[in-house]
């Protein structure tokens, strides 16, 4: 199945990993770009956004590369599940209004 036809069957759902993705991917860029002390407390942004799913990230205290990583398929797939429930709701919708036709 391609990406695309992913897209247009759970368009919900594809649409939260990208911007899940995104927005892991910007902070990952703003910390390796950062050079204050207090840089790594960025991550609890992320830490945050992804409850509960958060505390299943692979977390080490060298390697933030892998934390970043974890954060974007864990979160990620937590955020498109719920994305794929309201996909699920608005075609249950569509069908009832389909039925009244």
């Amino acid at each position: 199945m391609s990406a695309f036809a992913v897209f247009r069957r759970w368009p919900i759902a594809t649409g939260l990993f990208v911007v899940h993705a995104a927005f892991v991917l910007l902070i990952y860029v703003q910390w390796a770009t950062d050079s204050d002390v207090e840089r790594g407390m960025i991550w609890m942004t992320v830490f945050l956004i992804d409850l509960p799913s958060s505390y299943l990230y692979l977390q080490r205290q060298d390697s933030i590369w892998l934390y970043a990583a974890s954060a974007i398929f864990i979160g990620g797939l937590q955020w498109a599940l719920i994305g794929a429930l309201f996909d699920l709701l608005r075609r249950l919708v569509r069908r009832k209004q389909e039925s009244r036709k």
